[in-house]
């Protein structure tokens, strides 16, 4: 029993700590086999295609894997995710095909993430979560690490020597540099400079198709501090498939007998499981 109570904890943990990590880190990823950008056109041009390069806007569902690791700790879940590109993504996790760990709402109004098994869930605005990291957060910049691509809210796009692309966040205290591949979509994507410390690295390995509008399929991030990896998330997910249900999913649905947990609640999971 105090086995599967510390999974229930450090998988809750875990999953709000990468809400507040995917804010205040940039990621970094990889697509497949296709290579870094060669293609003989202007930078203006480049990072044209760049800017414009999104999924489509339509509700799209599909489950995989998700794998959590810490230091000392690992878990593999069932994934069912419901995504709709603009309007919000939601994530049902499953030790047992049978049993539902928790559920996690991005929505572009706030996050909602619920506690299944301990009866209790945690919701918030991102002027909170921006408050509590110290880091302007939004839902368009988390949307766009996840998907794989520019952010639809920045302050100057830059091309560099080496062929990267240089992007400023709206608050000029980070950016993100991405390497892009032949679709004009990451490779990789980092941040410049390190938030405290930490910065975060991430792995895209293939796309749903060979296509510019497409969404990531295989997905490994990391969050590292001084050399050693704090959180890894691998993400391996089947191809997506459209449909109107996806949409319906998008409300939270939170039984009036749960719990509301409280900031500093929140606060000492997320020290538990970094420290």
């Amino acid at each position: 029993m105090q086995e599967r109570r510390r999974f229930i904890k450090q998988s809750i943990a875990f999953l709000i700590g990468l809400v507040f990590l995917l804010g205040s880190c940039g990621v970094r990823k990889q697509a497949g086999d296709n290579e870094q950008v060669m293609i003989a056109i202007t930078p203006e041009e480049l990072l044209d295609n760049f800017s414009n390069a999104h999924s489509e806007s339509i509700p799209w569902q599909t489950t995989g894997t998700l794998s959590l690791q810490t230091q000392g700790y690992a878990v593999d879940l069932r994934a069912d995710v419901s995504l709709y590109p603009q309007y919000g993504m939601f994530l049902s996790l499953r030790p047992l095909p049978f049993y539902e760990v928790a559920r996690l709402y991005l929505l572009p109004e706030g996050i909602t993430i619920v506690d299944m098994h301990n009866k209790q869930y945690f919701s918030s605005s991102y002027n909170e979560l921006s408050e509590q990291v110290h880091f302007p957060i939004s839902y368009n910049l988390i949307e766009s690490l996840i998907l794989g691509e520019c952010p639809k809210e920045y302050e100057e796009m830059q091309l560099l020597k080496d062929g990267r692309v240089k992007v400023i966040l709206p608050s000029e205290t980070l950016s993100l540099i991405y390497k892009l591949n032949d679709l004009f979509r990451p490779n990789e994507v980092s941040t410049y400079p390190d938030v405290e410390g930490y910065y975060a690295n991430a792995v895209f390995n293939t796309y749903s198709a060979q296509m510019s509008n497409a969404l990531p399929t295989d997905i490994k991030l990391q969050i590292i501090k001084s050399g050693r990896v704090e959180l890894q998330l691998h993400y391996f997910g089947r191809s997506p498939k459209r449909t109107t249900k996806a949409a319906e999913k998008l409300s939270p649905r939170i039984p009036h007998t749960y719990t509301r947990l409280e900031a500093s609640t929140i606060q000492r999971l997320l020290q538990s499981l970094i420290h």
